[in-house]
């Protein structure tokens, strides 16, 4: 099912689910009551301010980052929502090491939870290249919640390309379906798998069981 691109991997019970929700046009209220929230992080400099504060908690022994910015190219050229760029420039005698971080501008509109979630993931590869098991071990231990937040960012992205589908414009997810109700939603999945996609383009490896749910609190 192509609107489930950003899904890719996972199994298809949990798939379901969403497909459910999607039939119900519950997704929308689903993700608005899961995460109410706004972030006032606009600006590049903004940015470069909060993924550095989070890397001198988790990161002080890792080189310092050089430019941390938004890009609303980003997912369309690179088919990824961040990217992390190494710099190598010789001055004199010595290599110095440069590292930037760019992120899909889709974030700008996203919950903080989201933009957090995408932070920790960019700094994370300042350590480790590879989607391996260190790689997301690392990212946990800065996010406690990063599966089911990443997770939870598909179903945003995913909802977000249905708006775009039905209503042929950019529409934040935040006005999306504000006059419907909620409904309790009770769903879960706990799954095992070896490998996924993460974005389209993009394989990410698990090697350790997680559990994501589409559980909500009325």
């Amino acid at each position: 099912m192509s609107d489930l691109m950003y899904l890719n991997g996972y199994p298809e019970q949990l798939l379901q689910q969403v497909r459910q929700l999607i039939h119900k046009q519950q997704l929308g209220d689903f993700l608005a009551k899961r995460y109410p929230d706004q972030h006032d992080i606009q600006s590049d400099t903004a940015l470069f301010d909060y993924v550095a504060e989070m890397k001198n908690r988790y990161m002080r022994n890792v080189s310092a980052i050089s430019k941390v910015r938004y890009d609303s190219k980003l997912s369309v050229v690179h088919h990824a929502l961040g990217l992390n760029v190494r710099k190598a420039q010789l001055q004199g005698s010595k290599i110095k090491r440069k590292h930037d971080i760019i992120i899909a501008s889709v974030f700008r509109e996203a919950p903080p939870e989201f933009l957090r979630m995408i932070a920790v993931h960019e700094l994370a590869h300042l350590k480790e290249t590879q989607h391996d098991k260190a790689f997301y071990q690392f990212c946990t231990y800065m996010e406690p919640s990063y599966h089911q937040l990443e997770f939870d960012f598909r179903l945003f992205m995913t909802n977000r390309e249905l708006i775009k589908k039905t209503q042929n414009t950019e529409t934040s997810f935040f006005r999306y379906n504000t006059q419907n109700r909620y409904h309790p939603l009770k769903l879960e999945h706990e799954y095992d798998r070896s490998h996924r996609t993460a974005y389209p383009g993009k394989i990410y490896h698990r090697s350790k069981r997680q559990r994501c749910s589409l559980g909500a609190a009325v």
